[in-house]
């Protein structure tokens, strides 16, 4: 099963923080650093619990510049190649009216034009103008010509149906607990501060349809949530897979990942060896599935039901005569498993071959050869990966301490 998650933080972040806007004081240097710490917590955490990340993106893409300056060209290129990334271009406009006139609809909807807002290949490289150190030329284009095939853009008539749904959800008082009753004022008469609201309304409702339409889930956190009834689980099936690893991080005594990631000095760099693991795809498919379960509370029970009930290739029907087979050629060394059926033998030979073996001796090399498939996958497996990759970490700091005389 494959995960995604939608990411409009980084996209925000990049906008609040990286963009000056006229009029708007610039962010204390403090709040930027914390903020920044925030959002790279949540992106080390994200790519190792999620198959692929999804950004929207308004404009010039600022965030694949963040990511570059966490992963490099090469990192990136290698997130590409396990389909981790994806861009949304963000053409689709949503604005309410300032001025109070009778019998005019209170909210505005478009699509912005610019070449920055409709044409992949000038997101990017209107993004990539924002390194300080810029790739070379051939880097460029290399990145320009395989992130745009990674990027997707809205349905178009996106952003007048949220407001066709607005309008409805109001006219039908559904949005009454929000303070916009049709009873105190009719849909086209509303105030200043209604419109606004109503504006911030149809906001969700743009977001939660790009989202059902595409699949993912995201952790935003929707004010209007309760409109959205059945899909609001749907959506937030992310909070349960993260509620849900947390607990089985608890269960192993190990922090959860937004705790462990302060604690390695380049931790981006871990992020690719470790999620492209099979034992980490695996992972990320299981809890998947099991986070789609009503109940959180059962994540326990699946968790250790996975590794009571786990059978190596050995302890299969077919794997128990391929062991025999297996164990018979390294023994007599044949080399069956690597010469393939051109090396194997044929008539009665074949046939005794095939015949159940009793004692074998095996020396190191072969049972290491054997180790990995004579144990099944479970998810524990993933856990023991962060366990080592924690004591590595704590390892590098007591060196670090020891060297400066601590």
């Amino acid at each position: 099963m494959n995960s995604t998650i939608y990411n409009s933080e980084l996209n925000d972040f990049s906008r609040k923080y990286l963009v000056k806007t006229p009029g708007i004081p610039d962010p204390s240097p403090y709040e930027f650093i914390a903020q920044r710490r925030v959002i790279d917590a949540s992106l080390f955490e994200n790519f190792l619990l999620f198959d692929t990340l999804s950004f929207k993106v308004h404009g010039e893409n600022i965030p694949l510049v963040i990511l570059l300056n966490h992963f490099g060209v090469k990192g990136v290129e290698a997130l590409l190649d396990q389909n981790a990334l994806k861009f949304i271009l963000w053409d689709q406009m949503l604005g309410h009216m300032v001025d109070d006139i009778d019998g005019i609809d209170p909210l505005t909807h478009g699509q912005y034009n610019s070449p920055a807002h409709s044409d992949p290949e000038e997101s990017i490289r209107l993004g990539l103008n924002w390194m300080s150190k810029q790739p070379r030329t051939s880097d460029k284009k290399n990145l320009i010509r395989k992130i745009r095939d990674v990027y997707s853009m809205p349905e178009k008539s996106l952003s007048s149906k949220a407001v066709a749904i607005s309008k409805s959800a109001y006219d039908s008082g559904k949005l009454e607990v929000y303070g916009l009753s049709p009873e105190k004022s009719t849909y086209r008469e509303l105030d200043l501060e209604g419109r606004k609201r109503l504006c911030e309304c149809a906001e969700e409702i743009l977001q939660y349809s790009h989202l059902i339409g595409s699949n993912m889930s995201s952790y935003s956190n929707f004010e209007f949530y309760q409109i959205f009834n059945d899909s609001n689980k749907k959506i937030h099936q992310a909070v349960n897979l993260q509620d849900n690893f947390n607990e089985l991080s608890e269960l192993e005594n190990i922090p959860d990942l937004k705790q462990m990631f302060p604690g390695d000095s380049k931790p981006f760099d871990k992020i690719l060896k470790l999620r492209n693991k099979n034992s980490s795809k695996k992972f990320r498919s299981w809890l998947a599935e099991c986070s789609n379960n009503e109940d959180s509370l059962e994540i326990t029970k699946e968790y250790v039901d996975a590794i009571a009930n786990s059978k190596g290739f050995f302890q299969t029907k077919t794997g128990r005569f391929t062991k025999n087979v297996a164990m018979s050629a390294i023994g007599a060394g044949v080399g069956l498993l690597v010469a393939g059926p051109a090396g194997a033998a044929g008539g009665a030979g074949a046939a005794k071959l095939l015949e159940p073996v009793a004692d074998f001796g095996l020396d190191m090399l072969d049972e290491f050869v054997l180790s990995g498939l004579t144990k099944g996958w479970t998810p524990k497996i993933f856990f023991d990966n962060l366990t080592k990759l924690e004591k590595s970490n704590k390892s590098k700091h007591t060196d670090a301490e020891n060297c400066a005389g601590v």
